[in-house]
């Protein structure tokens, strides 16, 4: 376990490993956090590995993370677990995520699905994140649906309005497959993170749940 407040992203050798069920979810519940971390390390190793995808939804997750994360020290990998499917599947998301554990560093930050999340897929991945990453800082994520979510944030990641916008813009641009769900739209998203703004007593923010903290005094 890693203090959130000595990550040490600036480090030669820092990583962080992002984990997504499916293409877009980290971009929904992390996009600016990623945004904000690519921009203030210049030289911090991204892993982005995304669990499922179609052949469309692929392309939309690779030009995403392309777009959100500049240079070669992005790191994609999408799998091939079936969607909708992932408690039958456990077997194979954690051999993946053990193979991605010994291919890529040790990450001083996970960004992941919540383990309490009510969609199976993000559950299932969220609870092998635990299990896979004990050394690291884990923070899980939020995506907006229609089931409110059982356990609340507690962690807040300020975002700068530049920021903000360009998530929301980002999500729109790159994920056209979505659009026609009736929630997938720039008005939730910039409403969630209006909403967590005010819980960080800040503008706009993202929100996670970090449900192990390490104080130093």
């Amino acid at each position: 376990m890693r203090p959130i407040t000595d990550l040490e992203l600036d480090e030669p050798g820092a990583s962080v490993l992002l984990l997504a069920a499916h293409p877009d979810d980290v971009e929904i519940g992390a996009g600016g956090t990623v945004l904000s971390l690519a921009a203030a390390h210049p030289t911090l190793r991204i892993d982005w590995f995304v669990a499922s995808a179609t052949p469309q939804r692929r392309t939309e997750a690779e030009a995403a993370a392309h777009a959100f994360v500049d240079g070669d020290r992005l790191h994609l990998s999408v799998g091939d677990a079936p969607d909708g499917w992932f408690p039958e599947a456990w077997g194979q998301l954690k051999r993946s995520l053990q193979d991605l554990r010994d291919r890529v560093p040790a990450p001083r930050l996970v960004l992941a699905p919540s383990r309490h999340d009510r969609h199976q897929d993000h559950a299932v991945l969220g609870s092998l994140a635990w299990q896979t990453w004990r050394d690291a800082a884990v923070l899980a994520y939020e995506i907006p649906k229609l089931e409110a979510e059982s356990v609340p944030s507690n962690l807040y990641v300020p975002l700068a309005d530049d920021v903000a916008a360009r998530k929301v813009e980002l999500l729109r641009s790159h994920h056209a497959s979505q659009h026609t769900k009736p929630w997938y739209d720039a008005e939730l998203f910039r409403a969630h993170l209006r909403l967590r703004g005010v819980q960080a007593k800040t503008r706009w923010a993202e929100g996670f749940q970090a449900e192990t903290l390490l104080l130093t005094p």
